[in-house]
């Protein structure tokens, strides 16, 4: 049974075997219409870096920053990246107030791993509620690997699903961009007597 995230990205190992793996949570819906799209950008930066993890963020208000876990980070440089959405992560906080947030930089729910990262999550303590934190478990694999990110493009968006309201949201905004039911859908909002 997993008692936290780490605990069930852990419950992968056996199909994972040697391969570096993507974890996407299952309450995020990513919308990346860019060429070529955010996640296929994060495995080829993953590889580029030879990191042990790879972190998708985006940038948040900093009132929101209790709600996710906040990066502090050092842009990548490199005589060939001319972009500014790639970093390397000193160090990440979870759920930190505003005071203790390193920045606004939020990890926003796709990991790449390599396969290490199962040696760290057995490593890591059961925390807060007694659960197994995955920030709690990629904290600890600094000690055997670089930690990047990269940052959603500025045409990118992360929607959260975890609540109805959220679900519902992002729903309506994926309904209303659909070339099909877009124009039917606005028209009855339109009408709707709210």
């Amino acid at each position: 049974v997993a008692t936290g995230l780490a605990d069930a990205v852990f419950l992968a190992k056996e199909f994972v075997n040697e391969d570096d793996f993507v974890v996407a949570l299952g309450d995020t819906i990513m919308d990346s219409h860019t060429t070529p799209n955010h996640l296929s950008r994060l495995i080829d930066y993953h590889q580029e870096v030879d990191a042990l993890c790879t972190l998708s963020a985006e940038r948040i208000p900093m009132e929101h920053c209790s709600r996710y876990g906040i990066l502090d980070v050092k842009k990548y440089s490199n005589p060939s990246n001319k972009s500014t959405d790639k970093f390397i992560v000193n160090d990440l906080v979870e759920k930190p107030s505003i005071k203790d947030a390193p920045s606004d930089l939020a990890i926003s729910g796709r990991y790449v791993f390599k396969p290490a990262i199962f040696d760290y999550i057995e490593k890591t303590p059961y925390g807060k509620g007694g659960e197994k934190q995955l920030t709690d478990a990629i904290k600890l694999s600094k000690k055997g690997g670089k930690i990047a990110a990269l940052q959603l493009a500025d045409n990118e968006r992360r929607y959260d699903t975890g609540s109805f309201a959220l679900y519902a949201k992002a729903f309506v905004d994926f309904c209303l961009k659909d070339e099909e039911i877009g124009p039917e859908l606005r028209e009855h909002l339109k009408n709707l007597k709210l």
